[in-house]
């Protein structure tokens, strides 16, 4: 059996830098609050929810409705807001527990991040871009399924990562528990956690082929954590498959192709695309011919990167300005000049970040290959994770039923995807800095600025 080489070190945390994650965990929480009391938690399929959440409090069983793809996670924690609340305020309370398990993701990422990021700077630089994204202040507090997909993403994700170091026994034994726990709650919170067994299971056998875990352990973790949550999701969706048979399908599908998102507007960008950073929102509409239409609902008007960078870096459906009750009016000023420049601004960290899921994936995969040479298998492990989650959900918009009205391209749907493919990103700058350290600074700075930019767009 090969040797299993030690963790790599973790240094403490400099006293400044836990004041500064402090301030960052208060201020993402202070966010939150605003934008609960402003109502941003009544969001897309408000009704919907709502409705869901009264047909399972008076059916216990109910567990699901409407499609193959609902889960009862958000509900439950709806309805136990309606009995803390006399329920005056049931679906704020359920966004208050959402803010709550994602303020602790904050947390946990920071520490998946001390272990793939080695200047301090740049670990808060990229806690504090993330953190305060549109996309995430508002994904994180919506009454949805979106809200509690990203702490269990994370959670899972930092158990993988903490068995991986662990010496084994029982605090190994710990972490694969925790792993599969993250794994099968999320389940019960997001559809899309069924296809996370296999992006697992990869980052298992690269632990092992990397010579971080022994072979016993590894079947041990893929047991546990991988094999058992995966049987308890394939019967979640047998179970909701059997109770909705009679009912129409919600999603539906076009193998041949609808056209309404062709590959080419999935894969490339167009000059036209340039109107996002105008910050165009959801509802806003124009007049041609008469008729009022709605520019980013139009099949093929834009991009799918052009309309995944708008809805990342501006609050496109504009929640946090009342919440969908307010779905049409046009945003104010002065969020709508923050908005702009924090979509203009942006371009300076998706570009790159794009560059650096390629770089690290071709890394990955020849590590995986010849294992000479590995990559940091933290950041390894959040990029195979992220695109285990993003690329199933994207591929199928050339084939989904209104891939634009119906807002499958918004970022809430593939958020935790975005964080791990933006850790892939700090950690080439990180590279970039044992050559040139004064990168350090300035790109603490410019998170710095667009985070200020992110936070006054959703200010109200």
């Amino acid at each position: 059996m090969r040797p299993v080489p030690p963790s790599p070190a973790v240094l403490p945390l400099p006293r400044w830098e836990r004041f500064a994650l402090g301030l960052v965990l208060a201020l993402f929480a202070a966010v939150g609050l605003t934008n609960i009391g402003n109502d941003a938690f009544i969001g897309q399929d408000f009704s919907l929810h709502v409705g869901n959440t009264n047909r399972l409090l008076g059916r216990p069983d109910a567990w699901f409705s409407q499609d193959v793809t609902s889960r009862p996670m958000i509900y439950w924690i709806a309805i136990h807001g309606i009995a803390l609340t006399d329920n005056r305020a049931p679906y704020a309370f359920a966004a208050g527990v959402f803010l709550l398990f994602n303020t602790g993701a904050l947390w946990l990422f920071h520490d998946l991040l001390r272990r793939c990021i080695r200047p301090p700077a740049l670990r808060l630089g990229a806690l504090t871009v993330l953190a305060f994204l549109p996309a995430t202040l508002i994904t994180t507090v919506v009454f949805a399924a979106d809200a509690m997909a990203l702490p269990l993403f994370i959670l899972l994700a930092w158990a993988t990562l903490r068995w991986s170091e662990s010496p084994g026994g029982r605090t190994g034994a710990v972490y694969t528990a925790l792993a599969g726990a993250a794994l099968t709650l999320g389940n019960f919170a997001k559809f899309t956690f069924i296809v996370l067994p296999a992006g697992l299971a990869l980052v298992a056998w690269l632990a092992w082929r990397w010579q971080r875990v022994d072979g016993r352990r590894t079947l041990w973790f893929l047991a546990v954590a991988v094999a058992a949550p995966a049987l308890i999701g394939l019967g979640l969706h047998r179970k909701s498959s059997a109770e909705l048979s009679s009912q129409p399908q919600w999603h539906t599908f076009t193998w041949q192709g609808t056209g309404e998102m062709t590959w080419r507007s999935l894969l490339t960008v167009k000059p036209s695309d340039a109107r996002i950073f105008d910050a165009p929102g959801y509802w806003d509409s124009v007049t041609e011919g008469g008729q009022k239409i709605l520019p980013l609902l139009l099949p093929n008007n834009y991009s799918y990167p052009a309309l995944l960078h708008l809805g990342t870096f501006t609050d496109v459906l504009d929640f946090s300005n009342g919440g969908s009750q307010r779905s049409g009016a046009p945003r104010p000023q002065p969020q709508k000049s923050f908005s702009q420049w924090a979509v203009r601004t942006g371009v300076l960290f998706s570009l790159p970040c794009v560059f650096a899921v390629g770089l690290m994936s071709l890394r990955v995969l020849r590590a995986g290959v010849v294992a000479r040479h590995p990559p940091n298998l933290g950041t390894a492990m959040l990029l195979v994770l992220a695109l285990n989650w993003f690329v199933p959900l994207v591929i199928t918009l050339p084939f989904v039923r209104h891939a634009y009205d119906w807002g499958y391209w918004l970022p809430r749907l593939v958020l935790p995807a975005l964080w791990g493919f933006g850790l892939c990103l700090f950690s080439w700058i990180d590279e970039l800095a044992a050559t040139w350290p004064r990168i350090v600074p300035l790109v603490a700075a410019a998170c710095a600025l667009q985070a200020a930019l992110q936070i006054c767009s959703v200010w109200y």
